[in-house]
């Protein structure tokens, strides 16, 4: 269908493409009525909705509206998988339709032993950002929250170091500046279909320099992790030039590292590293886990940006996309392998809930 220049002209006013490569169209984004109420200026996508007869439900119908007003908008030089719009000369896109297609896509990742990292996100319009990043309120908090755990619970906080009370609390699902990655890429796959039904899963691979990988015990995860225990002013004058903070930062450092010295460099904390985490629980040990720490960039309110995932030969971002279509069917092949909720998640409850629901169907 060719649709006329006002429908354009909205279309391409109120969808903007990420990093100038991709539009991921989640079902949010084609709301049309709920966007209108909103905001007014979506009265326009809202009207020729109406005027089509979509019902709420007509999900596909929508995208696919957007999809061919953004394909003529471009002039077909774009290319759609799934619900995604993407520009094949800025990015690549694989798409996982099973595990065989994405073990076939891992061949040849390995060099020189090198390590490699993965994460699966069950909606693809999500960044790679720490928990404590998708609340601001909770992020104001962070120091507030890991001094009420270990205040009610402190039996359970009897470490070496901040960023083993870090991956203590993200076991507990409380928000950290931690995430969560794993060395096995059927993990990552099994985190990316399990959630989200109506949306588009995203797969990671990330093939992090030699200097980006380091242990719990590292200085520089010491670092950022103590970061987490700074007041959210931390971050309101320059990091390490106000002194006074400075000080109370290398106390809380030299706290677990007694040779510490004062002298840091001024960029320090603008900076993430993958860590080797001790397996001192099931459950990182079954999903064979790792975590990315994060820092900040000019204070505590903005999250760094990890840039370690793989390119193409042509050095073009890879995207691997799990259509939300497969994901049942995907969920279903790891089944056979044992991988599920009370395989990784070995606790008694969450293995409770995966046998009532397994014997419920």
């Amino acid at each position: 269908m060719k649709y006329d220049k006002e429908i354009l002209d909205a279309v391409k006013s109120y969808y903007q493409f990420d990093d100038d490569s991709y539009l991921y169209l989640s079902v949010k984004d084609i709301e049309f009525e709920r966007m209108a109420k909103e905001d007014s200026k979506y009265e326009v996508l809202n009207k020729f909705s109406y005027e089509q007869k979509w019902s709420k439900a007509s999900f596909r119908k929508r995208q696919r509206f957007i999809t061919e007003a953004i394909l003529q908008i471009y002039n077909n030089d774009l290319k759609t998988e799934s619900n995604l719009i993407y520009n094949p000369k800025k990015i690549k896109v694989i798409t996982i339709t099973s595990i065989n297609k994405l073990l076939s896509q891992m061949k040849g990742l390995v060099e020189n032993n090198d390590p490699i990292f993965f994460r699966g996100q069950s909606n693809f319009k999500w960044k790679i950002k720490a928990s404590i990043y998708r609340n601001y309120n909770l992020l104001k908090e962070e120091k507030t929250l890991i001094d009420e755990m270990i205040q009610n619970h402190p039996e359970e906080f009897d470490y070496k170091n901040t960023f083993e009370i870090l991956s203590k609390l993200q076991h507990y699902e409380l928000p950290t500046r931690l995430i969560d990655i794993t060395t096995n890429p059927l993990i990552a796959l099994y985190f990316a279909c399990q959630d989200n039904e109506r949306e588009d899963g995203q797969f990671f691979v990330f093939k992090p320099q030699k200097e980006k990988i380091k242990y719990c015990e590292s200085d520089n995860v010491a670092i950022l992790s103590n970061l987490a225990k700074m007041n959210f002013e931390f971050g309101k004058t320059p990091l390490i030039k106000n002194e006074k903070s400075k000080k109370r930062f290398i106390h809380y450092i030299r706290r677990e590292k007694p040779y510490f010295e004062d002298f840091m460099e001024e960029n320090c904390l603008n900076n993430y590293f993958f860590v080797k985490a001790p397996y001192n629980n099931k459950r990182i040990s079954k999903q064979s886990g790792a975590f990315i720490i994060v820092g900040c960039k000019d204070s505590k309110e903005t999250h760094v940006d990890i840039t370690e995932t793989i390119n193409d030969s042509e050095g073009k971002p890879i995207r691997y996309i799990i259509p939300f279509r497969k994901k049942k069917i995907i969920l279903k092949e790891l089944e056979t392998l044992n991988i599920n909720i009370a395989n990784i998640f070995p606790e008694i409850d969450k293995v409770a809930c995966y046998v009532k629901k397994k014997y419920s169907l």
